[in-house]
Formats: C-alpha cells, structure tokens, sequence
C-alpha cells in the first residue's frame, strides 16, 4: 500500500511529493483534528453543564417559591378560620343578647 502511494506519487521518474511533506501533512492534519476535537467536546461539555445547573436551578427556586407560597396559603388559611370563629362567636353573642 505504502509502495504504491509512493509509486503514484513518482511521474516521470522524479517524486512530485517529498515523502517527509507527507508526513508532516498526516502529522499536522491529525494534530489539527485532536486539537479541534478536544476544544469542541469542552464546550459541548460546559454548554451541558451549565444547561443542567439552570433547570436544577429553576426547579429548586420553583419548589422554594411554593413551598414558601403553601405555607404562607396555611397562615391565611389559619388566620381566616381564627378570624371566622371570632366572628362567629361575636354573632352569637349579640343574638344572645
């Protein structure tokens, strides 16, 4: 295989390409891939990352924020029924009279 790319590569008796061109072609070119390979697996690693951070985010700040709305609910809710009962009894006590 080497043989016959060396073999195309010579026309006329001269080899067109310098075999260490070649070579320090693949090099470059594989060293090029790696690099641009690494860098783009970083950022997709950071953009999916940051992506899980900002929906575990939300959700927590979602479920702080109802919690804290439920039981804020519970103290109206409380505050009504202490309220009513109040009344309630303040009605009774005027028809008792």
């Amino acid at each position: 295989m080497g043989n016959q790319l060396l073999q195309q590569l010579i026309h006329d008796g001269k080899q067109i390409i310098k075999l260490p061109v070649v070579i320090a072609f693949v090099v470059v070119t594989i060293l090029v891939f790696g690099v641009v390979n690494t860098l783009v697996s970083v950022v997709v690693s950071l953009l999916l990352a940051s992506g899980y951070y900002l929906l575990a985010w939300s959700w927590l700040n979602r479920k702080l924020n109802k919690d804290s709305k439920d039981s804020k609910d519970n103290k109206e809710t409380k505050t009504d029924v202490n309220q009513q009962s109040q009344n309630k009894g303040a009605d009774e006590a005027v028809q008792a009279d």
